[in-house]
């Protein structure tokens, strides 16, 4: 995707799952797992950034992007 010139999407797509899944993923657990909860929060985000990956791979206009 990035070779065809659709580079925002991919980045929102990582802040996304950044800021709304994996951070507050990690400090919900918290109280629960303690540190551990820092490392499981990796495979969510991580799988949540798939998810949202393939949904825009699949979907997504960035076929139809172009360099400038």
């Amino acid at each position: 995707m990035r070779a065809t010139g659709a580079v925002i999407p991919p980045l929102v797509i990582l802040i996304i799952s950044l800021w709304i899944f994996r951070i507050p993923f990690a400090y919900a657990l918290m109280p629960v797992l303690g540190a551990n909860s820092l490392w499981w929060s990796f495979p969510v985000g991580s799988g949540m950034s798939m998810l949202m990956s393939i949904t825009y791979y699949r979907f997504g206009n960035w076929r139809s992007a172009r360099m400038l």
